[in-house]
């Protein structure tokens, strides 16, 4: 079985300003996807006494949390490209990717807005974030800039 080291999984925004590219989002310690799906009641009398479900409307949240960047690198996306995300309520094109060539994690493109943007400075840590997104539709290996 093939193991993959969480740090090498980063998450870009494509960027159409400048020269249009995925940006990185920088110096994040913790990546995770939250798939849901409602479930709808279908029991009846027709049942014999059993509860009967059917799949509902399915969720995708992407969550991510980091240090702090309020200076990044070219080519790359900090605390301010947030703000102005959350700020602005719209949806950007992503992709979740692995740094190193990896035939068992595949490249996954969405689209999603900033749900939720949560900022930590405490005098015992360096300053950090939190960041929800939610995704519209789902995931697809077809780059839509490509």
């Amino acid at each position: 079985m093939a193991k993959k080291n969480g740090t090498d999984i980063l998450i870009a925004k494509w960027v159409s300003s400048g020269t249009p590219a995925y940006k990185v989002l920088v110096c994040l310690r913790d990546t995770s996807i939250n798939r849901t799906k409602d479930t709808i009641d279908a029991s009846s009398k027709c049942t014999d006494g059993y509860s009967e479900s059917l799949g509902g409307r399915k969720t995708i949240e992407l969550a991510i949390s980091g240090v702090t960047q309020f200076a990044p690198a070219s080519g790359e996306l900090g605390i301010a490209d947030l703000r102005t995300d959350w700020d602005s309520d719209l949806a950007y094109d992503y992709k979740i990717y692995s740094r190193s060539a990896d035939a068992n994690f595949v490249t996954q493109y969405f689209n999603a807005r900033t749900a939720s943007l949560n900022e930590t400075y405490n005098d015992a840590d360096v300053a950090q974030f939190d960041a929800t997104f939610a995704v519209n539709g789902g995931f697809t290996t077809v780059d839509p800039h490509a």
